[in-house]
């Protein structure tokens, strides 16, 4: 068989690859020559590759979604509109204190923290004044050198994991994601580090510093335990760095995203007078509707969403829907990303068995605090059109837009193949040419 020749990019390429393979075979041996570094190079070979086969055998199956994720809302243009204000610039200190704020304002709360920023301080105070210490047998030489003391402390666990801190602070701050559940695990991380520096002062020092973790760490659990009343309710205090740094907070992360229209989540008979309240009626109307219209049918109920709206979308039907009848309720989510704002990749979500097949589509007009990316309502409805999707019911939201749900009233050809779905996506241009 005869080859195809190279291109001057891929030959170019080729060589590339194959110099530094060969610089880098030729570095490891000329480091694996000393025998005292035979067995610390095995043993970073080993470590490498026992990396590999345990990352590899999720990273393998998972691949293009983790690089899908990582080109859109990591690091590519969706992330833009999840920015809560200006990009901050890698020059001030705010775009390198945003995570910082997380997982203080989030994950340990001011009444811990405090306790270990003053353990981390306590210990750099430590270290500092034991840097002069010399070496008995000869005056003036250090005790170690800089770079081995360096070295030397990576080693340990506790450099171990400080490492691991840093880099992932490093890593997470590169995206303009704002999510709040990235920086969860490195509260575990720094809680860890804290407790080991307390354990390692004096007697007196450690038994103050503990006494005041577990005291803070009492006043966060106990207000955790309920959200109204007590140390459940919200208070902070205004720091330079952190911004509003909560002391005392119940409520979770949905409970403070509705306290921003308003909506006091905490007392149910509250949240349901008064404007805010509404939200809640919307979802309560709709269970009741889509429940009446799945009453005497034998399909099974699965209902998508064409709209992403923060107060009315599938988690808040699906929560009222379980609330109210006991049951979990199927919902999925019309998603641009994935194969494009295009009426061909709507029809395509709610022909193929693989997303359930939907039998219901609740679509609403446009809003302004819709989550990114957003679907063309229009152009959902079209597709739906286009599976024999009917409108049942239409109601309005407390912010005058206004909901709508279809129903499904003819079966998706079956056995549903690539074929199928082509010939509905060409039928579907047809009709709407």
């Amino acid at each position: 068989a005869r080859s195809e020749p190279q291109t001057a990019d891929q030959t170019t390429f080729t060589l590339l690859t194959e110099r530094f393979g060969l610089a880098v075979a030729v570095a490891a041996l000329l480091y694996a020559a000393e025998s005292r570094r035979r067995r610390a190079a095995l043993n970073v070979g080993l470590a490498a590759a026992t990396t590999a086969l345990v990352a590899g055998w999720w990273y393998a199956p998972n691949l293009h979604p983790v690089f899908r994720y990582l080109t859109s809302y990591g690091y590519g243009s969706p992330t833009r509109t999840l920015i809560r204000g200006s990009e901050p610039s890698p020059l001030g200190t705010r775009y390198w204190t945003v995570r910082l704020s997380q997982i203080v304002n989030e994950g340990l709360f001011l009444t811990t923290a405090v306790v270990l920023i003053a353990a981390f301080a306590v210990a750099a105070v430590g270290r500092w004044r034991r840097r002069d210490t010399v070496d008995p047998s000869g005056p003036g030489v250090p005790q170690v050198r800089r770079m081995e003391r360096v070295v030397a402390a990576a080693k340990t666990p506790a450099g171990t994991i400080t490492l691991v801190a840093v880099v992932s602070y490093l890593v997470l701050t590169t995206s303009t994601n704002p999510g709040t559940g990235f920086t969860l695990p490195l509260v575990p991380l720094v809680v860890v580090l804290g407790v080991g520096c307390i354990m390692r002062r004096s007697p007196l020092v450690r038994a103050v510093l503990l006494a005041a973790l577990l005291s803070g760490v009492l006043v966060v659990g106990v207000g955790k335990m309920t959200v109204t009343g007590g140390l459940a309710d919200p208070r902070c205090v205004q720091l330079p760095v952190l911004g509003c740094a909560p002391v005392t907070d119940g409520r979770g992360h949905i409970q403070r995203q509705l306290a921003v229209i308003g909506l006091d989540a905490r007392d149910a008979d509250e949240a349901r007078r008064g404007e805010p309240g509404g939200w809640v009626r919307t979802n309560e109307r709709a269970a009741r509707v889509l429940h009446a219209a799945t009453e005497g049918r034998s399909e099974p109920v699965v209902v998508f969403f064409a709209s992403r709206d923060p107060f009315f979308n599938t988690n808040t039907l699906g929560l009222d829907w379980r609330v109210r009848y006991g049951q979990q309720l199927p919902v999925g989510q019309l998603r641009p990303d994935e194969g494009g704002d295009t009426v061909a990749n709507y029809l395509r979500a709610l022909a193929d068995p693989q997303y359930g097949q939907p039998t219901y589509l609740f679509t609403t007009d446009r809003g302004r605090h819709e989550f990114p990316p957003r679907v063309t309502q229009p152009r959902a409805e079209r597709a739906a059109a286009c599976l024999g999707f009917e409108l049942e019911a239409r109601f309005p939201l407390p912010d005058g837009r206004q909901v709508r749900l279809y129903t499904r009233r003819v079966p998706v050809p079956a056995p549903f193949t690539g074929r199928v779905l082509r010939e509905l996506q060409a039928a579907c241009q047809s009709a709407g040419a």
